[in-house]
C-alpha cells in the first residue's frame, strides 16, 4: 500500500520558482534591448530558447523514466535555473545570454515531468484534480507576486537587478524542495500522465511533451493523418492549435518591444503583464469552481474564445499605430488583461478536446509528434516575428497574428463539423 499524504504546504515550494519565472521573462526582451539589441535579436533569442526544449524534453523525459527520483530532478533543475541566472547577470553579452539561455531552458525542462509524477505519486487519484488545483494555485500566486516585485522594483531600481533577484528566488525554491518534498515511494512512467485529465492539461501547458521517442513510423503516420486533415476532426483541431501557438508567439515575441518603443516606461509594461496574469488567474479559478466545462459547449466557447482574441490583436495592432506613452499603456492594460481572461477559458476547452483524441493504444507517440509539431510551431513564430517587425512594422505583425488566429478559429469549427458528420455516420450505421 502507498502511503497517502494529507499535507500539503510542501505545494507552496513551487510558488518562489513561479516567481522567478513571471520575472525573468517580463524583462527579458527589455534586457536583449538594454544590451543594445532589437527586435530581431529578441525574436532569435526567444526562438533559440523555445528550440532548446525540445531535445532536453526527450533527454530528461528518458532519464526520469530510468532512474526516477522526482525530488532529484525538480532540485537539480531549479539550482540549474538559478546558475544560468546569475550567469546572465554577471555577463553583458547577447551571444553569452543566448547560450545561457539555451541552458537555462535544457536545465528547467528536468522539472516539468518530475513534478506532475510526483502529485501523481503522492497523492490518491481521487485526490489528483484537487491536488493540480492547488498546484496551479500556488504556481500562479508565485507568478503575480513575482510581477508586483517587478513593477515595484522598476520604479526604483535598475532593471538589471531583477536578474539577480530572480536568481535568488530560483535559488529559494530549490531548497525549499529539498526541506519540504518527499520522495514517494512508488513510481509511475511518464504515460501515466495521460490517466488523468487534469495533469495531462497541466502538463500541455509546458510543450513539448515527449512521453516515449516519436519513432520514423509515427512521424508518417501523423503526416499522413494531417495530409487528411479535412476528413478528420483530430488533425484539424491539431492544425489549429499549431496555428494558435504561431500566433501567439509572433504577437508575444514583439509585444514588449513595441510598447518600448512607443515610451511605456519599463514599470508599467510589468504593471501589464501584471494585469493578464492576475486575470487569468481569477478566471481560472472561477471557472474551476463553477466547473464551467460541464455546463457549457466546450468547442463554442474555445471558438468564442479564439474570436475575441482576434478582435483584441486587431485593437493592439491600432493602439500600437495610434498612440504612445501613457494613452497606451491604459489601453493596454485593458486589452492585454483581456487576452489572460481569454487564455483561461481557452487552454482548459482545447486541451479538454485534445485529450479526447489520444484514445489509441499509440497515445503517447501521437502525442509526442503532435508536441514537437506545436514547439516548432511555437519556435517559427517566435523566429518570424522580429525578422517581420523589424521590416513592415509592429502594427501590421499584430494584424497577421490577428489573422492567424481568426484562421485557427475557423479550422476549430471545421473540426467540430467533420466530429458531428463522421459522429452521425456511426450512429447511423449502428442503427441499421
Amino acid at each position: 500500500m502507498r502511503e497517502e499524504r494529507t499535507g500539503t504546504l510542501w505545494l507552496w515550494a513551487f510558488a518562489p520558482i513561479n516567481a522567478s519565472i513571471g520575472i525573468f521573462f517580463t524583462l527579458l526582451p527589455l534586457h536583449i534591448l538594454n544590451l543594445g539589441g532589437n527586435v530581431v535579436d529578441v525574436g532569435i533569442i526567444t526562438s533559440a530558447y523555445l528550440l532548446s526544449l525540445v531535445p532536453a524534453a526527450l533527454i530528461w523525459g528518458y532519464a526520469i523514466d530510468c532512474y526516477p527520483h522526482r525530488k532529484n530532478y525538480i532540485v537539480f533543475a531549479y539550482l540549474g535555473m538559478a546558475v544560468a541566472l546569475a550567469l546572465v547577470y554577471l555577463f553583458d553579452s547577447q551571444t553569452y545570454l543566448a547560450f545561457f539561455l539555451v541552458l537555462y531552458g535544457f536545465v528547467s525542462a528536468a522539472s516539468g515531468p518530475a513534478v506532475s509524477l510526483l502529485i501523481m505519486e503522492s497523492f490518491a487519484k481521487s485526490l489528483w484534480p484537487s491536488m493540480i488545483t492547488k498546484l496551479s494555485f500556488t504556481s500562479l500566486v508565485g507568478y503575480d507576486v513575482g510581477l508586483i516585485i517587478g513593477v515595484v522594483w522598476t520604479s526604483f531600481f535598475d532593471l538589471r537587478g531583477l536578474i539577480a533577484l530572480s536568481a535568488l528566488m530560483s535559488l529559494f525554491s530549490g531548497m525549499l524542495v529539498m526541506r519540504l518534498v518527499k520522495e514517494p515511494k512508488l513510481s509511475f512512467e511518464r504515460k501515466s500522465i495521460l490517466f488523468s485529465k487534469e495533469i495531462f492539461t497541466r502538463r500541455l501547458h509546458a510543450l513539448p511533451i515527449l512521453l516515449s521517442f516519436p519513432k520514423p513510423r509515427d512521424l508518417r503516420v501523423f503526416v499522413r493523418m494531417l495530409r487528411m486533415a479535412l476528413l478528420r476532426e483530430a488533425p484539424l483541431l491539431y492544425f489549429s492549435v499549431f496555428v494558435f501557438s504561431f500566433a501567439v508567439n509572433i504577437f508575444a515575441t514583439s509585444y514588449v518591444p513595441a510598447l518600448k518603443q512607443n515610451d511605456v516606461l519599463d514599470n508599467e509594461i510589468f504593471l501589464i503583464t501584471l494585469s493578464n496574469t492576475l486575470t487569468q488567474t481569477l478566471t481560472y479559478f472561477y471557472i474551476n469552481k463553477k466547473k464551467f466545462f460541464e455546463q457549457h459547449m466546450i468547442v463554442d466557447t474555445a471558438k468564442l474564445i479564439l474570436a475575441i482574441r482576434t478582435g483584441i490583436f486587431l485593437t493592439t495592432s491600432l493602439a500600437i499605430l495610434l498612440f504612445r506613452g501613457t494613452a497606451l499603456t491604459v489601453i493596454n492594460l485593458i486589452t492585454y488583461s483581456s487576452l489572460g481572461g481569454a487564455y483561461a477559458f481557452y487552454d482548459p476547452a482545447v486541451s479538454t478536446l485534445i485529450f479526447r483524441t489520444l484514445n489509441s493504444q499509440r497515445q503517447g507517440e501521437i502525442l509526442g509528434v503532435y508536441s514537437a509539431f506545436a514547439g516548432l510551431f511555437a519556435f517559427a513564430g517566435a523566429f518570424a516575428s522580429g525578422y517581420l517587425s523589424y521590416s513592415i512594422g509592429y502594427p501590421v505583425v499584430f494584424l497577421i497574428a490577428a489573422v492567424l488566429t481568426a484562421v485557427s478559429m475557423l479550422l476549430l469549427n471545421l473540426s467540430a463539423q467533420v466530429g458531428e458528420r463522421t459522429k452521425l455516420l456511426h450512429d447511423i450505421v449502428t442503427f441499421e
